[in-house]
């Protein structure tokens, strides 16, 4: 008779579309995962998966058993959430995703609500993947977008600025008169697909020499603060570097909105709502520097 590890084990493989990362994701090593399946599709007399030149994908049977793992998934996460819906206690385990623009500058905020709410568990993730808040992978989410995914409820807090910096050093040797297809320039890995900027550098720097490419936001700062080349940068982390200077104002094109993000199912729980209410009123204090607004008095 199946049971909900043979759900689960299914699911993982289908998802991560190979043995190997099915078994990471899993906790257990690879060999228990071809084990598991084998015996599977032994029990069941059918063949779940076939192998693919790099990784496997589902047959109809896989694809059949797949939907019925999905839907009884979502039952014992809503099962799970109208337990813990419940709960109107500031306490217990707290799971918050963020991208790398929040990162490591917000982090005395989040040790402030630690002190003001001790008896919360927070668990951090610092990821530019976006955990599966549905799946119960995070329980808030801060997430930089046009628009939110339609099952999941939040607010948007503040509008996430960009312009063009280059550290203080390279600006001393080259100036800051030059056509921007005259600086050398960072660039983010073209499978990231950075559309807004590639579209403008065709437009004002075509024949810019790109020095360098990055997977990370974090690369990219580090490389303009060493002098490697000119890029945008979200004003909330270039203006605060006393490394860097702006070589054009504030890009109006360039914004996207920040959220603060849930589960519908979780809106209500004590210690989600608190962290939100929190956040929430700390971004807003700092909305001009999200903005790049720079105080000339």
């Amino acid at each position: 008779m199946m049971n909900w590890d043979d759900f689960r084990y299914v699911l993982a493989i289908y998802r991560k579309g190979t043995l190997s990362g099915a078994a990471e994701s899993l906790g257990v090593n690879q060999t228990t995962v071809t084990r598991r399946l084998r015996s599977l599709q032994k029990e069941m007399g059918v063949q779940l998966f076939e192998k693919l030149h790099q990784g496997v994908s589902p047959t109809q049977a896989g694809e059949d058993m797949v939907k019925a793992a999905e839907d009884m998934e979502q039952k014992v996460f809503q099962i799970d959430e109208n337990i813990v819906g419940k709960d109107r206690d500031l306490n217990g385990p707290l799971r918050v995703t963020f991208p790398e623009i929040i990162g490591g500058h917000w982090q005395w905020a989040f040790h402030q609500f630690c002190k003001q709410y001790p008896k919360i568990e927070l668990e951090l993730s610092l990821t530019n993947q976006q955990k599966n808040l549905t799946q119960r992978e995070a329980d808030i989410a801060i997430r930089i977008g046009d628009s939110p995914p339609e099952h999941l409820v939040g607010r948007k807090v503040v509008c996430v600025k960009y312009a063009l910096y280059a550290s203080s050093e390279l600006l001393k040797t080259l100036g800051n008169t030059l056509p921007y297809d005259q600086y050398p320039w960072l660039a983010y890995d073209r499978k990231l697909g950075a559309k807004v900027t590639e579209s403008w550098m065709f437009k004002h720097a075509r024949k810019a020499k790109i020095i360098c490419y990055v997977d990370t936001l974090q690369l990219l700062h580090e490389g303009i603060r060493a002098g490697m080349g000119i890029q945008f940068l979200p004003c909330i982390i270039g203006d605060s570097d006393p490394l860097l200077k702006r070589l054009r104002p504030v890009e109006k094109e360039f914004g996207w909105d920040l959220w603060l993000l849930t589960h519908p199912n979780l809106r209500n729980i004590a210690r989600v709502k608190a962290f939100i209410d929190f956040i929430t009123k700390i971004f807003i204090e700092h909305k001009d520097q999200f903005e790049g607004v720079i105080d000339e008095s």
